[in-house]
């Protein structure tokens, strides 16, 4: 009689803690910051939208204190004591207004750095079309 694990074994083994470990990291890995910034909320809805609806969402920025979707639709307003900056952002499109990401149909997004800041501290929220998430991140 033989004691051990064959390398089948052993391999089966690392594949699932491999497997387990994709799904549980990506999870606990996530910055809780996102959940207690209503800006960041009313973005991911944005982009969900523009996922449902298979149509591109631009959100703009304009007048120092309104966000806008498409132009059209005010999505957040700066409440006071906040400040945003979008980093890169040097042309005004239309109706002054400053384009700052776009939510693509198909779930991508353009990418975008702005630093928001609030009585709280100063969050970097980081537009990412590799992962396509909304990243914040504490200054």
């Amino acid at each position: 009689m033989r004691t051990g694990y064959t390398l089948v074994e052993v391999l089966v083994v690392l594949a699932i803690l491999a497997m387990l470990a994709a799904v549980v990291l990506p999870r606990t890995t996530r910055i809780p910051v996102a959940r207690g910034l209503p800006l960041v909320t009313a973005l991911q809805k944005e982009q969900a939208k523009a996922a449902q609806t298979g149509r591109s969402v631009r959100v703009s920025f304009r007048g120092n204190r309104l966000l806008y979707a498409n132009d059209e639709v005010e999505i957040y307003k700066l409440g006071e004591g906040e400040k945003l900056q979008i980093e890169g952002a040097g042309q005004e499109g239309y109706l002054g207004a400053v384009p700052a990401v776009v939510f693509h149909g198909d779930g991508t997004m353009t990418m975008a750095r702005w630093r928001f800041a609030r009585d709280d501290g100063v969050h970097l929220i980081r537009f990412s079309p590799f992962s396509n998430r909304i990243v914040v991140e504490r200054e």
